[in-house]
């Protein structure tokens, strides 16, 4: 009930100020003014406006990126390798991301399977730095399905062509090896013939 009594004569003492015309300060938070409404069971106080922040690190090997509370900046500073150096720092040492395959949208211009796609109508897509192949069609899957969709079509088309040239070579390939089999076993024959035929 304290709190209740209190919040309400500050709202009063606030409203009594406005209407005598003195000037208020701008509406901000100080240090122990009470920020809970009456209705809470335990007040709730400001203790302290000092923002503690964050502050970057970065792996000295890879360039990863991630933040610390301020009061932990010395553990970390303080971290070690199995080699004795030491493991992040708090300048950015400008290493670049690793992005595994390094892939880009078939819908990017910069992909190279963008040459099969771009007179097909769609949209160009920005997304680039795909890690790997899995990655990339659950992209194109998700993002863009009627691309999806034609890029396959594309694919099974691909195959059976490449299919079909495979069966040409073969079919070509025996035809050269059933003819110069023939043309090896003829002179043969001939000349088994003309052994029967001759007189003794």
């Amino acid at each position: 009930m304290t709190t209740e009594n209190a919040t309400q004569e500050s709202w009063e003492e606030a409203i009594s100020r406005v209407s005598d015309g003195e000037q208020t300060a701008p509406p901000a938070m100080q240090e122990g003014e009470v920020i809970s409404s009456a209705s809470d069971e335990f007040p709730t106080k400001v203790k302290s406006l000092r923002h503690k922040g964050y502050v970057p690190y970065w792996d000295t090997r890879t360039g990863g990126y991630n933040e610390c509370p301020q009061y932990m900046r010395w553990q970390i500073g303080e971290i070690k390798r199995p080699d004795g150096s030491t493991m992040y720092t708090f300048v950015d040492p400008k290493i670049p991301p690793d992005y595994g395959l390094d892939l880009y949208c078939p819908l990017n211009s910069k992909s190279p399977d963008y040459d099969k796609v771009k007179n097909m109508g769609f949209a160009e897509c920005s997304r680039k730095h795909v890690p790997n192949q899995n990655a990339l069609d659950l992209h194109v899957q998700k993002s863009h399905k009627r691309a999806a969709s034609a890029l396959a079509q594309l694919k099974t088309d691909a195959i059976r062509e490449e299919d079909r040239d495979l069966q040409r070579q073969m079919l070509q390939s025996n035809q050269q090896l059933i003819q110069s089999m023939a043309s090896q076993i003829a002179p043969q024959v001939v000349e088994e013939e003309d052994k029967d035929k001759a007189p003794f």
